[in-house]
Order: structure tokens, then C-alpha cells, then sequence
């Protein structure tokens, strides 16, 4: 059942035009989405090595190359993509182990005071980044031991080279050295947490690629172009009823029947007219809608191009599928005439199979919505009492 809200039409939706640009710019952001999506969900194999890098770097599988050196720079397809997902799953254990590891690492050391504060430029902030130079692969005792000796060493250095130096004490050394060990420490957490969450961004990025995904790009893109469409078919034919009510109800309500006493309770016409036309259309789905028009005299496609009216109610059946049943074929969409024979099935789908939103189908649902609405507006413009508005 449709669920209609007059309080919510406000007059300039009433206006058939106004009703046809609004479905104009949607239909165009929501192309833009699409395209928006499908760069954002690009995956290039300089991105998965810099993942693959870090989670070398930190003592993590390495995840597989998935091109071919004469690919690098070129975008995965879904194959590619799907295998990677699939080295993801098999390092994610060992990943959230080396997680787990580096948080514990890094509570057990203590934050030193002020550190954040050091200006990097500084005379501290250069040893400080010496140090992390030094101890960024072993963190050991044996490792600090030979980084104090290359301090000196490279301080001796510095001072023959003409160099001026603050020498560190030995208290200032030791907070230089745990400053270095704790921003290391925190550095290697940071890396691998971005590690993961790149991950998770990979495994997104393929199920939206993926054609049998919920999530898939083009999938979304037809479920919000039918819904916009959806809108756009009912609002235009509520306005059209409105300036044409007594000319095209019969048409709707052909058995309805209106006691008097059920018109006294109006205050105006107007009241009764709009009460009449949502009653008529709340209890009508959008194919069911098509067909009405048809046998009003609206041409609904391009005869021209071959096009049928039934691609168009094939649309409102695939859509209805994938939104109750994630686009798998079930025996409403199999539905068949009195002859037996299929209705809307022109793709020759079989029970259980996917109908999938392909980049060629998403195109012709663009072009069949679209062409529906101008033929709708043109015959709506060519109806008595209609103000033309182009």
C-alpha cells in the first residue's frame, strides 16, 4: 500500500515540469555518484604494496602480488581484487596478533614527559630523530648500547666538521633514547592499525565492484534511480489527475462508487479531488500504474529505437527483486500471462539465478526512466486545461 501525505505535496510539486526537473537532477547526481563510486573503488597495485611493505616491515605476512609487473600501474579487475580479499582473510589473524602485541608493547613503556612538546629542529629533536634512525629495527639492550656508541661517535664527527653541538648529558640521553623507543613503538601501532584499516577498505572496495554484491556500485545506482522514478511516475500522475479530474478518473476508478453522503463531508471540491485521486493511487504499485497510462493514450517509449512498454515493467520487477530478495529471481518475477507465457521475463532468467545490474542494463533503465517522464510531460502538456510549461 502506498502511503500518501497531501500535507507534504507542496503546490510548486504540482506542477508537472517542476515534478520533471526534479527527477532530472537526481537521476544526473546520482550518475555522478556512480562515477564518484567507481574511481573511489579503483584498487592500484602501489597501494596494496604499501600495505604489503608495512606488514613486512613489522614482522607480518607479506600479502602476494596480484599483477604482473607490466600492470602496476593499472587498476585491479575483480578477479585480481577477489584473490587479494582472499590473502587479506589469511593474514587478518596474524595481523590483529601484531596489534595486539604492539599495544601491549607500547602500555608497558612509559610516556616520557614533555615530548610533546620537542620541537624536531631542535637540538633534542635531532638526536631524538638519530636515535629513532638507530633503534628503528632492534630496540634491544644490545641495540641501545650501539646507539649510544654511534652517538658519541657521530658527535665526535660533528664537532671536526666544525659543527655546533649541545652535548647531552647522561640524563638527557637516557630521555632521548626512551623518547625514540616510545615513538617507535607508537609508529609501529599506527602502521599497522592503518595496515588493517586499508585492508578492510580493500575488502569493501571488491564487494563493491563484486556484480553479486549488495553493495555492488551499479546495484545501488538502479535501486535509487527507481526509487526516483517511482516518485516521479506517481507525483506527475497526481498532478495531471488533478487538472484533468473528471476527464481521466473513470479511467482509475472505473467501479468505484461515491455515496452522497460520503461527498457532503467535504468542504470543496478540491478536497474531494485530491481525496478521490490518493485513494485511487494509494493502492497501486508503479506497474501496475504503467499499464493505466498506456491505456490512457501515453506513449511510453521509443517505438522507433524498438523499445517496449514491458522493458519498462521489466525494470520495476528486477528492482522489486532486489530490494525483497537481493536480486535473486523468484516466482514473482517468473510471473506468467494466461497463455503460460513469461511476462516480464525477456532476459530468460530461471528460478534462483541473479539478475544482475550490469554497466549495459544500467544504462537503458537511465535511458528508458528518462524517456518515460518527457513522453508522460508531453502528453500531460497536450491534455485540455493542462498549462504548458517547456
Amino acid at each position: 500500500m502506498r502511503n500518501l501525505d497531501k500535507s507534504k505535496i507542496t503546490p510548486i510539486e504540482n506542477d508537472i515540469h517542476d515534478i520533471k526537473k526534479r527527477f532530472d537532477i537526481e537521476q544526473e547526481y546520482i550518475n555522478r555518484y556512480i562515477s564518484f563510486l567507481e574511481i573511489k573503488a579503483t584498487m592500484y597495485d602501489s597501494e596494496v604494496q604499501e600495505v604489503s611493505n608495512i606488514l613486512q616491515e613489522h614482522g607480518v605476512s607479506k600479502i602476494p602480488e596480484s599483477t604482473k609487473l607490466h600492470k602496476r600501474h593499472e587498476p585491479y579487475n575483480h578477479t585480481e581484487a577477489s584473490k587479494l580479499v582472499t590473502s587479506i582473510h589469511e593474514i587478518k589473524p596474524f595481523l590483529n596478533q601484531a596489534i595486539l602485541e604492539a599495544e601491549l608493547n607500547l602500555k608497558s613503556l612509559e610516556r616520557p614527559d614533555g615530548i610533546d612538546d620537542i620541537d624536531a629542529r631542535s637540538n633534542t629533536g635531532e638526536w631524538i630523530d638519530f636515535f629513532i634512525g638507530e633503534l628503528e629495527q632492534d630496540t634491544s639492550y644490545e641495540a641501545i648500547n650501539t646507539a649510544r656508541s654511534n652517538y658519541y661517535i657521530a658527535q665526535e664527527e660533528a664537532i671536526r666538521e666544525g659543527h655546533e653541538i649541545d652535548e647531552l648529558g647522561t640524563e638527557h640521553i637516557d630521555f632521548v633514547i626512551k623518547s625514540a623507543i616510545y615513538i617507535i613503538s607508537e609508529k609501529k601501532l599506527h602502521d599497522l592499525f592503518y595496515a588493517r584499516d586499508r585492508s578492510i577498505e580493500f575488502e569493501l572496495t571488491e564487494r563493491i565492484v563484486s556484480p553479486e554484491s549488495e553493495i555492488n556500485i551499479l546495484r545501488q545506482g538502479f535501486l535509487l534511480l527507481m526509487t526516483a522514478f517511482d516518485a516521479a511516475v506517481f507525483d506527475i500522475t497526481r498532478s495531471i489527475l488533478q487538472k484533468n479530474f473528471f476527464n481521466l478518473i473513470g479511467v482509475l476508478g472505473a467501479k468505484e462508487k461515491i455515496s452522497l453522503a460520503r461527498m457532503g463531508r467535504y468542504k470543496s471540491f478540491e478536497d474531494f479531488r485530491d481525496d478521490v485521486i490518493d485513494e485511487q493511487l494509494r493502492f497501486r504499485y508503479l506497474k501496475d500504474l504503467l499499464y493505466v497510462l498506456s491505456k490512457m493514450g501515453v506513449e511510453c517509449v521509443d517505438t522507433s529505437l524498438g523499445d517496449k512498454l514491458i522493458e519498462l515493467v521489466e525494470l520495476v520487477m528486477r528492482r522489486n527483486i532486489h530490494v525483497h530478495n537481493r536480486g535473486i529471481v523468484d516466482e514473482r518475477y517468473l510471473e506468467r500471462d494466461d497463455q503460460g507465457k513469461p511476462r516480464s521475463n525477456l532476459y530468460n532468467f530461471k528460478l534462483g539465478d541473479i539478475a544482475k545490474i550490469d554497466i549495459e542494463y544500467w544504462k537503458n533503465a537511465n535511458s528508458l526512466c528518462s524517456e518515460y517522464i518527457n513522453r508522460l510531460c508531453t502528453w500531460a502538456d497536450k491534455m485540455p486545461g493542462q498549462k504548458n510549461n517547456p
